[in-house]
């Protein structure tokens, strides 16, 4: 994990007239986390956390009056100019006084953070703000359907349907020799049916869903079907 911080930042202090909101001056009080066990990150918490009370009006996408007097330029769209007003923003979020004239000025201006989550923002800061490591990208929460029935029948067949999408529109046969694994596909609308060929193997370690029925005939030298993704087959097994 990646920090932009060397110390937690609820402590710190600043001077600043009521008319420059951009330094508070208010003191926190320092908050005692349990950093050797917080699993906070921008990306697992922070970052949506963000996404939810600040970037409807803290965005480079939000413009003009949309941004309801946020200052131009001062947006947590992004990890590191967040981090950047961290001390601010350990000030402001805590703050209970609505008034206008409050320093430092309540954020979000309407309140509405419950203190849990005030307190797991408090947790983040203190621990140093970790960046994190970005989830995985499921490859099958988008899916592109290939229209129609499928052939596999080489390894070019099935180098060519990955190309073009990870969900067979039909029916899918396999019928090619040696190990076949296709490691794109993540739905069948339709039966698989394993015919003929001289392959041991069948790895369809994405497959999740089959609408039809899965059959194997014709063969007798295949040993391993391997699907460890699918919930169930409604058809014959």
């Amino acid at each position: 994990m990646r920090s932009l911080l060397g110390v937690a930042l609820l402590g710190c202090t600043g001077d600043a007239s009521p008319g420059d909101r951009s330094t508070p001056t208010d003191t926190a009080e320092p908050v005692v986390a349990d950093c050797e066990n917080s699993e906070l990150t921008w990306e697992n918490w922070a970052g949506p956390f963000f996404v939810t009370w600040c970037t409807p009006c803290h965005s480079a996408t939000v413009i003009g009056d949309m941004r309801k007097d946020a200052p131009e330029g001062v947006n947590f769209d992004e990890y590191a100019e967040t981090v950047s007003r961290l001390p601010a923003i350990g000030l402001m979020v805590p703050q209970t006084d609505p008034s206008l004239e409050a320093v430092p000025r309540r954020m979000p201006p309407g309140g509405g953070i419950d203190d849990a989550d005030k307190a797991l923002l408090a947790e983040w800061i203190a621990c140093g703000a970790f960046e994190g490591e970005p989830e995985p990208i499921d490859p099958c929460d988008l899916v592109t359907v290939v229209p129609g029935d499928l052939v596999i029948d080489s390894q070019t067949a099935i180098d060519s349907f990955c190309a073009a999408g990870n969900a067979v529109g039909g029916d899918l046969s396999i019928t090619a020799p040696g190990p076949v694994v296709v490691d794109c596909l993540c739905e069948v609308d339709g039966d698989i049916a394993i015919s003929g060929g001289s392959s041991e193997t069948i790895d369809l370690p994405l497959l999740r869903t089959v609408t039809g029925s899965v059959r194997v005939t014709g063969t007798t030298v295949l040993t391993s079907f391997t699907a460890n993704a699918v919930e169930a087959v409604p058809g014959d097994f």
